[in-house]
């Protein structure tokens, strides 16, 4: 039987596995995945379009699509969205989310992000199973919340650094699932070429290490330990439940 179905959230049709424990359930349940964060995003962009006419947003590990859908559907041509997601069968849910939606600003990605340009093998959840697909661990790290997830396929995909379309980047978005601190200090001339905004998950990474590295191209950081967001110099705003690091 499948388990994907196309349920009406408020920003839009969107695609959902009836067996996913994380997003999955957020939205079969009524409410939309994460709603405090995407408020925030939508936020900081409203700011952001203030003062341009347009912006670029990089929502990377956009899983089944709960920040492209909500960006992409509220500022319509106003942004564009590159939507990087590793796997595969959720990739194709992210497209099928974008198709419905009619989201021709958006541009999908099948391929992880991290610290080189090459190929990457992974280890793909059983997605018959009820489990959190979204906390898919591509490498082994020191701090996973994921270990007992049950897999029964692999694949080599491609991987992009962040740096990989050489373009101007407004807003990053990022959660990779330990893979932050590598794809942000690979990258790290993008960042002070274009200092976008950064909103990135690092429960899994080294804050401290993050936060020093945005700071030295001086960014301010505030974080809720679980999310950080940073603004280059020149924006600043108030976010609550996140606090000065």
């Amino acid at each position: 039987m499948n388990p994907n179905k196309v349920i009406n959230s408020q920003y839009g049709q969107i695609i959902i596995n009836t067996n996913d424990k994380g997003v999955g359930s957020s939205i079969s349940e009524g409410s939309y995945f994460e709603p405090d964060q995407i408020n925030i995003i939508l936020g900081v962009i409203n700011t952001l379009l203030e003062i341009k006419d347009k912006i670029t947003f990089y929502d990377v590990g956009a899983n089944i699509g709960t920040h492209t859908l909500a960006v992409a559907n509220t500022f319509k041509d106003k942004v564009f969205v590159r939507a990087f997601e590793a796997q595969r069968q959720i990739y194709y849910m992210l497209c099928g989310t974008i198709a419905l939606n009619g989201l021709r600003n958006v541009q999908a990605h099948h391929c992880a992000v991290g610290g080189y340009n090459g190929y990457i093998d992974i280890k793909l959840p059983d997605y018959d199973l009820r489990q959190n697909f979204g906390g898919l661990e591509l490498i082994d790290i020191d701090r996973s919340d994921n270990q007992d997830m049950i897999k029964n396929d692999s694949e080599n995909i491609e991987m992009f650094r962040l740096d990989h379309f050489h373009e101007r980047i407004d807003f990053l978005k990022m959660d990779i699932e330990g893979m932050e601190e590598e794809a942000l200090f690979r990258s790290s001339i993008m960042i002070e070429e274009y200092m976008p905004v950064c909103y990135i998950e690092v429960f899994k990474s080294n804050q401290e290490y993050i936060f020093n590295f945005m700071k030295q191209f001086g960014y301010k950081c505030y974080s809720n330990g679980q999310d950080m967001i940073s603004f280059p110099p020149g924006l600043d705003a108030t976010i609550l439940g996140f606090n000065p690091v």
